[in-house]
């Protein structure tokens, strides 16, 4: 099959000066001015040879077929056109009510005949239900043929267009919208079926579309169609054949203009669906213009305006549709009807992602309040999408800034919501859902919340993977943290190594309150005393190392039994220090002993003031022994005791276990 060439869908200033020239001094230009809705037929001035050799034959075939039966008695003329009309008549042999579209007196030549019979063709050889079926083709006594089609009793679809209350005068129909757009594809299913048989229309229009009274749709008027197949040629145009400008110039393609070479394709009639849908878009026809040349740069650039209340998704739709390059067009008529049936079946579901979106919008512009926050890949982006947001329109840092970024995120995250609910699949409302939950969890984390931004992470099925690094970034740093927590509780807990620090305060204080009663009759005086005091006070730091050596993981676990081995390790060798004081001093060795009670006292209110509070009733014991001593030095030894099987009895009770104690 030979097709067109390609068309490159544009044009320069100087080509649209020479097409309107070529137009303008054409004999067509005077029907153009007056009605651009009106239909340009190629003017032939005369057939090819195959064209006589297949009207001649085509034309004896139906007169041996007839043998002279002709509709001679018409009952009303259903309409007329620029050569023919339609009338109704009854079928001979069926007794039905059939059309019969016949040429006007002046306008029975060759080429007119041609050009009816070439339509009965192409129409009898379409057969679908969105497509007028033909009966038959009769010769009248002037051997013009009269083509017998099926009566539609119906309206045209412009009629409806015009005054929309028949829609639901007629059909019962509220939505009047939707309505049409559902006419608009059973058009499209008529083209695509004439597209499958090698026919393209060049005339969808409103004008050339018939709607029954029980609304039956049926694509009319395929006077000016061309063929795309080889086998075609010389029974009727052909469409690499076709270079003179033919069609309605209020929905013509760019390569529908008259030009040196032909374009026109099957990508032209899905121009002309598209041009179609404009108008029940828009109200109003694509292409219009003060002046011929108005006209033409509107057919050449193909970039009608919408109004603003126009479903966005039908707004591409169109632009696709109606693109100047036909390459960048829906693929078929098909692809066209499928696009519109999309729309209809997410309509309810495309009006909440319309308003989504529209939230989602101020939404992102109220995240760049906080871009000093954000990453700078989410601010570039954010920067990107609204772009009509400066830095001074930007609400500073605030809490009811914050308030109003959840508000809005909340009605996007609702809206887009419902319309998944509308509309499972539609794909606008997965998208933008995800994209308003991935923009929130951005926020939170910027803000520290990482469990807010978890949440919702676990919502999205595709995290960004900026986002997955941030979130694992965060959780590290979390984790991290809640191990010092832990570890800073640990340090903190008078629990840990409990029973341990029992034990020991057991042992060390036992031996701690015998060790005076002994050394009272067997501690020697003098010198020796600080000789003796010294070396028990070594021998209680190498017994205390060792205990604290064997229980270093229970001891080591915690900073209160650090603390506690720390000072008692001090303590004593405070003992020490404080005997050499003495020796050195000159000062009476038993002053030593006094001394030494005044040095418990401190260190005991040491360690209850940074260790544990309650060691403080020791140290109160400690001190009274301190002045009891001083007043009775004699009875030291026994003060010492006593203060030390306190000391000892305080500890047990504060920290021997207990059942709800680890």
């Amino acid at each position: 099959m030979r097709g067109p060439p390609a068309y490159t869908g544009s044009v320069t200033p100087e080509g649209e000066e020479e097409l309107t020239a070529r137009i303008a001094y054409g004999d067509q230009a005077a029907t153009i001015l007056a009605d651009p809705l009106a239909t340009l037929r190629p003017s032939h001035d005369r057939l090819s040879t195959q064209e006589e050799a297949a009207l001649e034959a085509l034309l004896e075939l139906a007169a041996d077929e007839r043998r002279g039966g002709v509709y001679e008695t018409f009952e009303e003329t259903l309409g007329t056109g620029a050569m023919g009309m339609v009338r109704v008549a009854t079928q001979p042999g069926m007794g039905r009510k059939v059309a019969v579209k016949t040429l006007g007196p002046r306008h029975r030549d060759q080429v007119a005949t041609l050009r009816l019979l070439q339509e009965a063709w192409i129409t009898g050889s379409l057969e679908h239900p969105n497509i007028v079926p033909v009966y038959e083709i009769a010769i009248d006594k002037q051997k013009s043929p009269q083509v017998v089609l099926r009566r539609i009793e119906g309206l045209h679809w412009r009629d409806f267009l015009r005054d929309p209350q028949k829609i639901t005068d007629l059909y019962g129909e509220q939505d009047r919208f939707e309505w049409n757009l559902r006419i608009l594809m059973q058009v499209c299913s008529a083209i695509h079926f004439a597209h499958q048989r090698g026919i393209v229309h060049r005339d969808v229009k409103p004008e050339n579309v018939m709607i029954g009274r029980f609304g039956d749709v049926y694509v009319m008027d395929w006077g000016i169609a061309v063929s795309t197949r080889q086998e075609d040629e010389g029974r009727i145009p052909v469409a690499w054949r076709v270079t003179e400008m033919a069609g309605t110039p209020a929905y013509m393609a760019p390569e529908m203009l008259d030009g040196e070479e032909p374009h026109v394709s099957p990508l032209t009639d899905v121009y002309l669906l598209g041009a179609t849908l404009y108008e029940l878009v828009a109200r109003r026809a694509p292409h219009r213009g003060a002046s011929l040349m108005d006209l033409v740069r509107s057919i050449v650039r193909s970039a009608p305006e919408f109004p603003p209340d126009a479903p966005p998704a039908l707004v591409e739709i169109c632009k696709r549709a109606m693109h100047p390059d036909p390459e960048e067009r829906f693929p078929s008529a098909e692809a066209f009807r499928q696009a519109v049936q999309d729309f209809l079946r997410y309509k309810g579901s495309a009006r909440l992602c319309f308003e989504a979106t529209q939230k989602l919008t101020a939404f992102e512009a109220a995240l760049l309040s906080f871009r000093a926050d954000l990453p700078e890949d989410v601010v570039a982006e954010l920067e990107a999408r609204v772009s009509d947001v400066t830095v001074e329109q930007v609400v500073p840092k605030s809490h009811a800034e914050r308030a109003r970024i959840h508000d809005l995120f909340g009605a996007c995250r609702f809206g887009f919501q419902q319309a998944l609910v509308e509309g499972p699949d539609n794909p606008v409302a997965r998208d933008g859902l995800e994209r308003t939950v991935a923009l929130m969890a951005q926020f939170e984390l910027s803000q520290g919340n990482l469990s807010a931004a978890e949440l919702l992470a676990m919502e999205l099925k595709r995290p960004p993977p900026n986002l997955r690094r941030q979130l694992k970034r965060h959780q590290h740093h979390e984790e991290k943290k809640l191990r010092e927590m832990e570890q800073l509780r640990r340090e903190h807990d008078p629990n840990v190594g409990l029973r341990t620090r029992a034990m020991l305060a057991l042992i060390l204080g036992l031996a701690w309150t015998l060790s005076p009663l002994i050394a009272e009759h067997w501690l020697p005086g003098g010198r020796g005393m600080l000789i003796t005091t010294a070396l028990w006070t070594a021998a209680f730091i190498a017994a205390g190392a060792a205990l604290a050596l064997r229980t270093r993981r229970a001891l080591g676990a915690s900073a209160l039994n650090r603390g506690l081995v720390g000072t008692l390790f001090l303590t004593l060798v405070g003992q020490l220090a404080l005997n050499a004081g003495v020796a050195i001093s000159g000062a009476a060795p038993e002053s030593s002993q006094v001394m030494r009670l005044f040095l418990w006292s401190v260190a005991t209110a040491m360690a209850s003031v940074t260790l544990d509070r309650r060691l403080g009733w020791a140290a109160t014991v400690y001190m009274v022994g301190y002045f009891a001593a001083s007043a009775w030095p004699d009875a030291v030894y026994r003060i010492m005791s006593l203060c030390n099987l306190a000391f000892t009895v305080n500890a047990l009770v504060i920290w021997w276990p207990r059942p709800h104690r680890r």
